[in-house]
């Protein structure tokens, strides 16, 4: 469209996650591309604009302890906000500001299995594990078949390849396959978690342009900067 208004809904509910999108939901843009059209549209207004964009499944990620949701979404908001930095530095009259509202999960590189030996340990014994999966812990769950006997290859979909007799165990007995395959996952790859919910730390503040916030900034003062930036 080439209209100078236009509201586009391309889901139920909410999209897919990024990672999960060519195997799911094929029809459905990518953050970066929505965030990109919403720019041009936008950039028609000579008075210029305001534009909030949200990679909001990072949060849920989060709270379901999925690290492949978390990493892969993550990634994809990288582009949506490359998209606003690439327009930012050709028009060189925007502010650019990219940030939480929480923290979540308190994710941890190290857990149970790491009080000892974890000053030998490689970095690849964190990343490898994470590096199998092929989809979500959600995507990979809508393709499990009602009788479930596809199991094994859905976990496999979600980096649990040659399963250990105990891990096979624990997912035949589950009655909640969706928090197994994290924790299983996060067991391999040595990650830990706090909580399913938030938490109260700083989270990281990211600004590029005109009035720029730095330092440590009250999170009520980023809507004064930007409405004073306008």
């Amino acid at each position: 469209s080439d209209a100078n208004k236009i509201w586009g809904s391309f889901a139920p509910a909410a999209l897919a996650y990024d990672i999960d999108r060519a195997v799911t939901k094929p029809e459905e843009p990518t953050l970066a591309e929505m965030t990109e059209k919403a720019i041009d549209t936008l950039n028609k207004d000579e008075d210029g604009f305001f534009l909030m964009v949200e990679g909001s499944k990072i949060d849920w990620a989060a709270h379901a302890n999925d690290p492949i949701g978390m990493i892969t979404d993550f990634l994809a908001f990288d582009d949506a906000v490359a998209e606003a930095l690439e327009f930012a530095e050709e028009d060189g009259n925007t502010l650019v500001i990219a940030v939480t509202d929480h923290a979540n999960s308190g994710i941890t590189i190290g857990n149970a299995n790491t009080t000892k030996g974890y000053d030998t340990m490689p970095v690849s014994a964190y990343i490898d594990p994470l590096k199998e999966a092929k989809m979500t812990v959600e995507g990979a769950l809508s393709q499990l078949k009602e009788d479930k006997s596809n199991l094994e290859e859905v976990a496999a979909l979600y980096g649990l390849t040659d399963l250990t007799a105990e891990e096979r165990d624990a997912l035949v007995k589950s009655d909640n396959l969706s928090a197994t395959l994290v924790q299983l996952l996060s067991t391999r790859a040595n990650i830990g978690y706090t909580t399913g919910g938030h938490t109260g730390d700083d989270v990281f503040l990211y600004a590029y342009g005109p009035n720029k916030p730095t330092g440590l900034v009250d999170n009520t003062d980023l809507a004064k900067i930007m409405a004073q930036t306008i």
